[in-house]
């Protein structure tokens, strides 16, 4: 009678609602000479989402175990590709993600974050975040302004060559430096950046994973507050030359331009210099509504954010140098179910860098900044 198909209706209508606000699992990756507990990174979006989307499962990865037993060591020493090896087998194993999640990586994390997108199979990636990702490379190594035993053994490999075997397989900042003056070296030595970055042209599965993402979002910092430089690194540009016209863009060696095409490429200016004072609001509003299915109900109107000296006083989309398309926003994917967190295992380095570490000295951030 009409009674029952009036409440069959309701229960159907219930149950498509509930399918859509199934929380979407996010995955995070730490930047370098961090961990999975940074309070500036992960820790930030955590806490973010613990108060505004508290059903939202999350993954912070960690390559703490081992002979190091620190995750921190591990995002300085280490194979780029060993690494990116495990997280993919991680995650691939994670049947809770087999629906779908968002990856976030933030400096270091993002680009091998993007080698994972780029190199495993099977995964169901909606979104990718990445905050100053240095997906072209440096072109100037970060110097040691505090004592840090890590950062003393980085610059003790640095000393061996930065396209050494030693330097190549034990630090990772160093599998994605890029000196153009040395170009033929890094074409043939540095084991990690050209390949993740198709260099040779012979991995089309590259560009057709990255083509499966809903939205590719390439975060910036405000004018000269990047950690790595040059900063247009941050959206595929180099030294001056906007992504637009490299030859990872002309050729689609990664399928960058089908994306722009397609409106799936994003490029947006962070609302602070860096980490430690990114606004939450912000974050919400530009990252968390439009590319991680945050929920939308939030405390209104924002605060007006005061204008950053030296930089953008709003965020703002695609700014010089880096021409852009005006970030576009797509509906958020349909929603998976929860994943359960798991850990990767870290690196072995090779006895020369071992020698030049104090196991025993307890971990300390170094203090990164540039000549």
């Amino acid at each position: 009678d009409k009674m029952f198909a009036i409440v069959l209706l309701l229960s159907l209508l219930s149950l498509v609602d509930g399918a859509h606000t199934t929380p979407v699992p996010i995955v995070m990756w730490h930047g370098m000479d961090a961990d999975s507990s940074d309070a500036s990174t992960v820790g930030f979006v955590r806490q973010l989402l613990r108060e505004h989307a508290p059903s939202t499962p999350v993954i912070s990865l960690s390559l703490a175990s081992g002979v190091l037993d620190s995750d921190l060591v591990a995002s300085v020493l280490g194979s780029a590709n060993e690494q990116v090896t495990r997280v993919c087998a991680q995650l691939q194993k994670n049947t809770a993600l087999a629906s779908g999640f968002h990856a976030i990586g933030f400096d270091q994390g993002g680009l091998f974050m993007r080698a994972v997108v780029q190199r495993c199979a099977g995964l169901a990636v909606r979104s990718l975040v990445t905050f100053g990702a240095p997906h072209r490379g440096l072109s100037r190594l970060p110097t040691c302004t505090a004592e840090s035993y890590v950062c003393d053994a980085v610059q003790d490999a640095v000393a061996l060559g930065e396209y050494s075997s030693t330097a190549q397989s034990d630090v990772l900042v160093l599998q994605y430096f890029h000196d153009v003056h040395r170009q033929s070296e890094y074409e043939s030595q540095c084991v990690f950046l050209p390949d993740v970055n198709n260099l040779a042209g012979n991995k089309p599965e590259y560009a057709t994973r990255l083509n499966a993402l809903d939205n590719f979002v390439l975060v910036g910092w405000p004018r000269d507050q990047a950690t790595f430089q040059p900063q247009d690194t941050e959206w595929f540009g180099f030294d001056g030359t906007p992504l637009n016209r490299t030859s990872i863009y002309v050729d689609d060696r990664l399928g960058l331009r089908t994306m722009q095409d397609a409106g799936k490429l994003h490029f947006i200016t962070a609302s602070a210099p860096h980490y430690p004072t990114m606004d939450e609001q912000w974050f919400i509003r530009t990252i968390g509504r439009p590319f991680l299915d945050m929920p939308s109900q939030l405390p209104t109107p924002f605060p007006t954010r005061p204008p950053t000296p030296g930089g953008d006083p709003t965020p703002a989309p695609a700014p010089t140098p880096q021409p852009a398309p005006t970030p576009t926003q797509t509906p958020a994917p349909t929603p998976s179910p929860a994943p359960t967190p798991t850990q990767s295992p870290a690196p072995t380095p090779s006895p020369v860098l071992l020698s030049l570490i104090h196991i025993s000295e307890p971990t300390r951030h170094a203090q990164i900044s540039y000549a």
